[in-house]
């Protein structure tokens, strides 16, 4: 299962590029960019933008790779109540 994070590592790795590389290009911290690729840091939609660009991706192609591979959810009422609460 390929989250977002991790194809955009391999996409940079595709790529030859280092992380200082793609810090460079896109004006993200390295440590932020380390933490998007190991799952540690949520993505805004911005910030995958900017990566897309740097590296030539379509955002297209690193979502349809980690929806693919993510089982579908279950959603419970309390999981759904719990989802609105954070919204909110």
């Amino acid at each position: 299962m390929l989250t977002v994070g991790q194809k955009l590592y391999m996409e940079r790795i595709r790529r030859g590029m280092s992380q200082t590389e793609l810090s460079r290009r896109t004006g993200i911290a390295q440590a932020n960019l380390s933490n998007i690729e190991n799952g540690k840091q949520d993505i805004t939609v911005s910030t995958l933008l900017q990566i897309c660009l740097a590296l030539g991706v379509k955002p297209s192609s690193v979502l349809d790779a980690a929806v693919r591979s993510r089982p579908k959810a279950r959603f419970t009422r309390a999981r759904l109540e719990k989802i609105a609460a954070s919204v909110v």
